[in-house]
């Protein structure tokens, strides 16, 4: 809504000049005839060239910057579901990925200097004049902001390892109460991580667990082709 939002004084990190740049989350998206914005940046008087990231009325994804952009109308995102995208600008490039695969690209190469002192940041809605709107009416998580562009296969990368994160009933957290390792092994055979806490030994696959113990662990774990011992 225009009162839920995060906004970050200037921040000179996000001064990207000429160079790559990208915005990268989980977005679900609710239908809506207004424009709706994930992440905007410029000073509060509207000057200086802006970051601005959103989806459009009809839910088109769009990357803007003044003079360089992705398309403004095109293929719209599905709606009421969770959704990995990424909006970058590569090599003076604009793109947008969804779900791991390029889903909308702008049609020239533009670098110009996304330098803008004194700028502010918002996440979930847009800045004019000091005032807040086109809200985010959606959910979003994950949200990370680079001065670098990540290739194809690192996108794709981030969306598989991910998504698991948001299937129903995922279990991506420490196994107990508490989240204070006591001992960790890597299976390199298995590709499994083993994490021991005083409330037993949780088992990763990536970023999902996969099996638990409830059996205390207090010093040690060793972890090889599926053997584990532990103490």
């Amino acid at each position: 809504s225009t009162s839920n939002y995060l906004q970050q004084p200037y921040n000179s990190d996000l001064d990207f000049g000429t160079g790559n740049f990208s915005i990268v989350g989980w977005i679900k998206p609710v239908a809506s005839t207004s424009v709706q914005l994930i992440v905007h940046r410029r000073k509060l008087d509207a000057t200086g060239v802006p970051i601005e990231f959103g989806i459009n009325t009809d839910e088109t994804p769009y990357l803007y910057t003044g003079n360089g952009t992705t398309a403004l109308t095109g293929k719209p995102l599905p709606t009421g579901n969770w959704l990995h995208i990424v909006a970058l600008r590569r090599n003076g490039f604009y793109k947008i990925y969804v779900n791991g695969k390029l889903f909308n690209t702008g049609t020239g190469q533009y670098n110009e200097n996304i330098t803008n002192a004194d700028a502010h940041t918002l996440i979930g809605g847009y800045i004019t004049n000091g005032s807040r709107t086109y809200p985010w009416q959606g959910s979003m998580a994950l949200l990370r902001i680079s001065s670098t562009a990540p290739s194809e296969e690192q996108i794709a990368k981030m969306y598989n390892d991910e998504r698991r994160l948001f299937i129903d009933n995922a279990k991506a957290t420490i196994y107990g109460t508490s989240s204070n390792p006591l001992a960790i092994a890597y299976d390199d055979v298995m590709d499994h991580l083993h994490v021991g806490t005083s409330e037993g030994r949780s088992v990763f696959q990536g970023l999902n667990r996969i099996d638990n113990t409830t059996d205390a662990i207090s010093t040690s774990i060793s972890a090889s082709n599926s053997i584990v011992a532990e103490e």
